[in-house]
C-alpha cells in the first residue's frame, strides 16, 4: 500500500487492462454485433452496462483470459490473439534494447518511421532516413517534408546512476542525434506507440494524443536545422526533391513512396 493507502501493484496492474486499450476489427464488430462472443450465461449482455464502452471493456478482458488460437472465430468475428489484447506488444524489442542484443540498424528505421507516421503522413519512410513533416496542405494535397541522414542518429540506453544503490539495471532508451541533440527519452510507452505508427496505427486516436506531445520538442528542434533537400509528396505518393546548385533552386522528380 501506498502513503494515500491505494495498492501500487493494482495500480500497476491496471496499465495492463485490455479494456485500456482500442482493438479497430474488433470494436467495429462489437458495435455492430451487440453481442458477446461464448457468452452462455449472458454474463456479458448488453443490457447490463451503462455504456457501450464499459461493455466492450469487459468483453475484452474476458477474450484475454478465454480466446484461443487455435479456435477460429465464428459470426464474423474477427481472429482474436490474447497477446495482442494487451497494451504492450512490443516488449520484448525494448528488452532486447535494454539489454544490447538488438538490432540498431532496424530499430533505427522503425522509430524513423514512426516518427514520420505520427505527423500523419500514412507513407513509408525512405529508408536511411528520419523524415519530418514541414507542413502539409490538405487542400492542395501535398506535404513537405525534411530528410535527414538516418546514420547522424543513434539508439541508446540510459544508464541508471547507481550511486546509491547497491546494482541497478537499465530501464530508459534514448533516440538522440550524433552531436548529443536533439534528443529523446523513449520510455516503454512512447516506445509502443512509435512502433504501432510505423505499423500502420492511426496517429489521430484520442488515446495517443498525451504521448504525441512528448513527440513534439525532438521534431520542433530537427526542423530547425539545416536540410539539403526538402521533398514534396503527393497524396497519391509522388515525389518532387527541391534542393539548391548553383545558388539555384532545382527541382526534379523522384519514385513514388509506398504507402
Amino acid at each position: 500500500m501506498t502513503h494515500d493507502g491505494s495498492d501500487e501493484l493494482l495500480g500497476d496492474l491496471a496499465m495492463l487492462d485490455p479494456a485500456r486499450q482500442s482493438q479497430p476489427a474488433l470494436d467495429r464488430y462489437l458495435h455492430h454485433a451487440q453481442v458477446a462472443p461464448d457468452d452462455a450465461r449472458r454474463d456479458l449482455d448488453r443490457t447490463n452496462f451503462e455504456s457501450e464502452r464499459e461493455w466492450m471493456g469487459a468483453v475484452k478482458r474476458q477474450l484475454y483470459f478465454t480466446a484461443s488460437d487455435a479456435v477460429q472465430p465464428a459470426h464474423g468475428m474477427p481472429t482474436i490473439q490474447a497477446v495482442r489484447l494487451l497494451p504492450y506488444r512490443h516488449t520484448r524489442k525494448y528488452i532486447e534494447l535494454l539489454n544490447g542484443t538488438a538490432d540498431q540498424g532496424t530499430v533505427r528505421q522503425r522509430i524513423a518511421q514512426g516518427l514520420l507516421r505520427s505527423d500523419g503522413l500514412p507513407i513509408q519512410a525512405p529508408a536511411g532516413t528520419l523524415s519530418l513533416r514541414v507542413v502539409y496542405s490538405e487542400q492542395q494535397q501535398l506535404a513537405i517534408v525534411k530528410q535527414f541522414p538516418l546514420e547522424e542518429f543513434v539508439v541508446e540506453v540510459q544508464q541508471p546512476q547507481s550511486g546509491a544503490m547497491v546494482e541497478s539495471i537499465p530501464e530508459l532508451v534514448l533516440f538522440r542525434h550524433n552531436d548529443g541533440a536533439p534528443r529523446i527519452e523513449l520510455p516503454m510507452e512512447l516506445f509502443e506507440l512509435l512502433m504501432r505508427l510505423a505499423d500502420g496505427a492511426d496517429p489521430h486516436s484520442e488515446e495517443y494524443k498525451p504521448l504525441l506531445e512528448e513527440l513534439a520538442p525532438f521534431k520542433s528542434a530537427m526542423l530547425l536545422r539545416e536540410a539539403n533537400e526538402l521533398v514534396l509528396i503527393e497524396s497519391y505518393g509522388q515525389t518532387y526533391t527541391v534542393t539548391q546548385q548553383d545558388k539555384q533552386i532545382v527541382l526534379t522528380t523522384g519514385e513514388e513512396i509506398a504507402r
